[in-house]
């Protein structure tokens, strides 16, 4: 089991802190959202990415989403 999403999850989390609409606190709630923009940029990063960063996106893919997202 991969961890990928910890990062991924504090960097959106760190870069909405002080967003003025506060999407934090209905993602705290339900985790779905973001969840599913991880699997959209991992997808995005195994398309289009370097033959490096593709191959990285893709170990990345097998992650266990407790959202069933």
């Amino acid at each position: 089991m991969s961890c990928a999403p910890t990062l991924f999850i504090d960097r959106m989390m760190t870069d909405y802190a002080d967003h003025e609409n506060d999407p934090l606190a209905e993602w705290l709630v339900d985790m779905q959202a973001v969840y599913k923009a991880y699997k959209a940029c991992v997808k995005y990063g195994v398309e289009n990415g370097s033959p490096e960063k593709a191959k990285e996106a893709e170990s990345f893919q097998e992650v266990l989403y407790p959202f069933g997202c």
